[in-house]
């Protein structure tokens, strides 16, 4: 039996990241109207993608980081409306 594969969003902006450019870029990524990016944030999990896994998880498995690091994300910085 192959195993199944989702792609989930949590609808939540982590700390430490702009509320507004998460979505902008969001938005931007997905091409999505803002009626359709405001149902995503609403803190509701959304499966985005379903897949089987069968050999495209070996292609796009990343590397192993070394053990002295973790792939917590990094902030992106604020920025101010001009």
């Amino acid at each position: 039996m192959t195993p199944n594969v989702q792609l989930v969003f949590r609808g939540e902006v982590l700390d430490g990241f702009a509320a507004d450019e998460v979505r902008r870029q969001r938005a931007q990524a997905l091409k999505l109207d803002e009626a359709r990016v405001a149902q995503l944030f609403t803190g509701v999990r959304t499966v985005q993608k379903r897949s089987s896994a069968k050999a495209k998880t070996t292609a796009t498995t990343p590397a192993p980081l070394p053990s002295n690091r973790t792939r917590a994300p990094s902030p992106c910085p604020t920025s101010t409306p001009k």
